[in-house]
């Protein structure tokens, strides 16, 4: 693979000999700082890319010893033909598309935002692709992920999650997974069996305390209290006495009445509460919890998947 398409800063200088329209060596001292090539290893040089001679042409520096001031070059391989180029042609070692996309190796697979793949990408979707067409990227992944004889399979990452490959004797997740191998499944539920929660018996205490409230009436509105008594008078009772209901700050007066005359105790009073309900919790509640929770568990759980954003995995398939 090219490597070397990546380039130090932007090498450049100007040419000390024309290769002419068919010429497979360049020469010039700006070289000499170019990096060491190796075939089938290249660097891209454009020459005269300000077009000052004419037009630009693209050429591969397949060698190149590491000073030298000459290199061979190969041309055509940019889409540009051989051009004569006057002596001082400008030249510049410079990325083009194609060499920027030798930078991601064939068969490399990476998130993606779009609905459709780029250029020379396919979507992770299982797909059956030719083994001639795609050679490079069969020569990288074979038959890994499915497909035999003339055909293979791109990997389907449809509702799938990646796992990296290898072997491991980590005690969380000891154990071997090769490339290819898949397993899960989304929208999953654990099942265990139905089950009963239970705690040992027990009792619920508090301390001893006091129920208090603050000093309060209890206050009614003027009123008549009316009573038929057939039986014999009271000796010494009134009729119609009078009483006073206290309440609310306010004394309200009141009578006793009887149909027949036959008395009543005058002068009912009605009692205020003073505060305190004079009665003390001894703590206990005296209720003992049995254990059982009374709720058998069925063994299932929801749907058990961690928070997700869909988008598409693609793979680099030229």
């Amino acid at each position: 693979m090219a490597t070397s398409r990546v380039f130090q800063d932007l090498i450049s200088g100007v040419t000390d000999a024309d290769p002419g329209a068919a010429g497979l060596t360049l020469s010039g001292p700006f070289l000499a700082d170019l990096a060491v090539v190796a075939s089938p290893e290249f660097i891209a040089l454009t020459l005269d890319p300000e077009e000052v001679f004419g037009n630009a042409e693209v050429v591969h520096v397949t060698v190149h010893t590491a000073s030298a001031t000459t290199a061979t070059i190969e041309r055509g391989k940019e889409g540009t033909t051989g051009i004569a180029h006057a002596v001082g042609t400008k030249g510049i070692a410079s990325p083009t598309a194609a060499g920027v996309s030798e930078l991601i190796p064939v068969g490399s697979m990476t998130l993606y935002g779009g609905a459709t793949a780029p250029a020379n990408y396919a979507l992770c979707d299982g797909a059956s692709l030719d083994t001639t067409a795609y050679a490079s990227l069969f020569a990288v992944i074979g038959y890994v992920y499915g497909g035999s004889g003339a055909n293979f399979n791109i990997p389907d990452m449809i509702r799938r999650w990646p796992l990296g490959a290898g072997t491991t004797a980590a005690s969380e997740r000891s154990g071997t997974s090769n490339p290819g191998d898949n397993g899960g499944n989304i929208n999953h539920k654990h099942t265990g069996p139905a089950h009963i929660h239970t705690m040992s018996t027990h009792s619920h205490t508090m301390n001893t305390h006091i129920h208090t409230m603050g000093t309060h009436k209890h206050e009614m509105s003027v009123h008549i209290h009316t009573i038929s008594n057939t039986g014999p008078a009271i000796p010494g009772a009134d009729t119609g006495s009078q009483g006073l209901f206290e309440g609310a700050g306010v004394k309200d007066q009141h009578t006793h009445t009887s149909a027949n005359a036959n008395a009543i105790d005058p002068g009912d009073t009605l009692f205020t509460d003073p505060g305190d309900t004079n009665t003390t919790d001894p703590g206990d509640t005296n209720t003992t919890d049995p254990g059982d929770t009374n709720s058998a568990g069925t063994g299932e759980t929801s749907q058990n998947n961690p928070s997700y954003l869909v988008v598409n995995y693609i793979i680099k398939v030229v």
